[in-house]
C-alpha cells in the first residue's frame, strides 16, 4: 500500500484534505497520513476526527502568529515607547534567531517524516510562502516525491496585501530594517493601493534567504514549479492561467467537493427533508443558508470588533420573514463562539457546507471560496464584503450580488427574501454561470485518483532546470 502525506496548516485545509483522506482510504491502495504543522484553534477537533476515522497523524510546531494577536498589539505599543535601537535588540534579533530555528526544524521534520513513512506523494491545499510550504515540497522533490495541490480557496497577491496592509512589520516604510530587506531582496516587495509591502516580516525573510529556501515568487500562490494543481473547473483554469502558472502544471480534474455537491443535488429531496426534521424547520418555506465568516480583526471596516459584526449579521438574518434561516459557522469558530450565536434564534448546522448548498434557495457569505460552490449549483448569492477586501473573484458574476455596507446588506437580504420576481431573476442569471464554475458529473474523485496514479508513476512529469 502506497503512503500519501497530507500537510495541514489550517482548519479549512483540513476540511478539504479530509475528503482526500476518505477517498484514499476507500480505494484500499493508499495510506493517508496527516501532518499538522500549525496550532490553530480547531486542531483538537480535527485530530479527534483523524482518530475516529482511523487516519494516522503527526504533529509538529509551527511559527507563532503575530499580526492581529494580543502580543503583536503590545509590541506596537513598545515600538512607540522605546527608541528604535532598543526595540531592535529586544525584539528583532530574537525573532530572527527564533524563525531560523523554525525553518531548520521544518527541514529536519520533513526529512524525518520522509524516512519514517516513505511517502510516494505529498498533498497540500496551497503552496503559500506564509506557511513555508515550499520547503517540504522542495525537500520531497529532491527525493523524487511529487506534490499535488488540491485547492480549497481562491487567492492571489491581493489577499495577503489587503490582510497586511496596515501591518508595521510588512510596510516597507515601517522601519529601516524593512527598507534594507526590500532593497536586498526586491522580489519580496509588492505595491498595493500605493503602499509597498513585504510579503513576510523582515525577521522571517532574512533566515529563509540565508537558509537557501527563498521562494521564486513570494507573492504568487502555488508558484512552486514542481507541483501539479488539480484544477477545479473552467473558471479556475482561466484564473490560474491569468496568474501566469504554466499550462503543463494545470490538470483539469474537478474537485472532491464537486462530487459532494452533485450527490447532495441528486438526493436533494431526501436530504432537505432530513435537514428540516433535524432542525425543526417549516417544510413549506424556502431556505436561506449563511456561511458566517470568521474574525479577521484588526481590520478597517464598519465594525470595531468581531462581536459587533456577528450581532449585526445575526440580527439581520433573524428578522427575515417567510424563510427558514440556517447558519453554517466557519470551521475556524470554536464551540464557545458557536454557542454565542444561539440567543439570536437562528438555526445552526454543522453539516458539510458542500452538502448544504444544493439544498438552499439563497446563499449568504463574505468573500468566501465556497461562493463558487453556490454558483456551480445555480444558487443566487449575497456576497457581503464585510472586511472591505475588494477582491475581484466574483465581480463579473451576475448571480452574485456584491455589497459593501450594512445598509446595502440589509436591503439586499430583504429584497431577495420578499420579492419573489427579483429572486427568480437572480437565480436565472446564476444558472447561466453554472457550467463554468463546477464539474458536477460525480466523477471528480475518479479523475483525481487517476491524477495521483499518473503523477506517482511518472506518466505526468514536470521537469524544471
Amino acid at each position: 500500500m502506497k503512503t500519501v502525506l497530507l500537510i495541514v496548516w489550517s482548519d479549512s485545509q483540513f476540511v478539504e484534505l479530509s475528503r482526500v483522506a476518505q477517498m484514499l482510504q476507500i480505494s484500499g491502495r493508499y495510506r493517508p497520513i496527516f501532518w499538522f504543522l500549525s496550532q490553530y484553534p480547531a486542531l483538537v477537533r480535527d485530530v479527534n476526527k483523524c482518530k475516529s476515522e482511523g487516519w494516522e497523524f503527526y504533529m509538529s510546531v509551527s511559527p507563532p502568529s503575530t499580526v492581529g494577536s494580543p502580543v503583536y498589539s503590545s509590541l506596537k505599543l513598545v515600538v512607540k515607547l522605546l527608541p528604535r535601537k532598543i526595540f531592535f535588540w529586544l525584539f528583532f534579533i530574537p525573532r530572527l534567531l527564533g524563525y531560523r530555528k523554525v525553518i531548520m526544524a521544518l527541514v529536519k521534520n520533513t526529512v524525518l517524516l520522509i524516512q519514517k513513512y516513505q511517502p510516494t506523494l505529498l498533498i497540500i491545499c496551497e503552496e503559500n510562502v506564509g506557511y513555508a510550504s515550499h520547503i517540504p515540497i522542495r525537500i520531497s522533490r529532491a527525493r523524487n516525491i511529487p506534490t499535488v495541490v488540491i485547492p480549497y480557496t481562491i487567492a492571489n497577491a491581493t489577499e495577503p496585501a489587503e490582510f497586511f496592509y496596515n501591518s508595521v512589520e510588512h510596510k516597507i516604510s515601517g522601519s529601516i530594517i524593512n527598507q534594507l530587506v526590500a532593497k536586498k531582496y526586491p522580489h519580496w516587495v509588492y505595491e498595493h493601493r500605493g503602499r509597498k509591502l513585504l510579503r513576510l516580516p523582515a525577521a522571517t525573510i532574512i533566515p529563509m534567504e540565508q537558509a537557501g529556501y527563498s521562494p521564486a515568487h513570494p507573492w504568487k500562490i502555488n508558484s512552486e514549479e514542481t507541483t501539479f494543481i488539480a484544477v477545479e473547473n473552467e473558471r479556475m483554469l482561466e484564473y490560474y492561467r491569468n496568474e501566469g502558472l504554466p499550462e503543463e502544471r494545470l490538470i483539469l480534474s474537478g474537485a472532491l467537493y464537486d462530487d459532494v455537491l452533485a450527490e447532495s443535488a441528486r438526493r436533494s429531496d431526501e436530504m432537505r427533508n432530513r435537514l428540516i426534521v433535524e432542525l425543526g424547520l417549516n417544510a413549506e418555506l424556502p431556505l436561506l443558508l449563511c456561511a458566517l465568516p470568521p474574525s479577521q480583526f484588526p481590520r478597517d471596516c464598519e465594525f470595531a470588533e468581531y462581536g459587533s459584526l456577528v450581532s449585526f449579521w445575526m440580527e439581520t438574518l433573524s428578522q427575515v420573514k417567510g424563510w427558514n434561516v440556517i447558519v453554517r459557522p466557519h470551521p475556524r469558530l470554536t464551540e464557545e463562539e458557536i454557542d454565542q450565536l444561539k440567543p439570536f434564534g437562528v438555526k445552526i448546522s454543522n453539516w458539510d457546507t458542500a452538502s448544504l448548498i444544493p439544498l438552499c434557495d439563497l446563499y449568504v457569505a463574505s468573500v468566501s471560496a465556497t461562493i463558487r460552490w453556490a454558483i456551480a449549483c445555480g444558487k443566487p448569492v449575497v456576497n457581503y464584503d464585510v472586511y472591505q477586501m475588494n477582491y475581484d473573484d466574483y465581480k463579473n458574476v451576475d448571480g452574485v450580488i456584491n455589497v459593501f455596507s450594512k445598509s446595502d446588506f440589509r436591503d439586499t437580504i430583504n429584497r431577495l427574501t420578499s420579492d419573489r420576481g427579483y429572486h427568480e431573476k437572480i437565480s436565472a442569471l446564476q444558472q447561466k454561470e453554472m457550467s463554468r464554475w463546477g464539474r458536477l458529473d460525480g466523477k471528480s474523485s475518479e479523475r483525481i485518483m487517476q491524477l495521483f496514479d499518473d503523477v506517482i508513476s511518472g506518466k505526468i512529469r514536470r521537469n524544471v532546470k
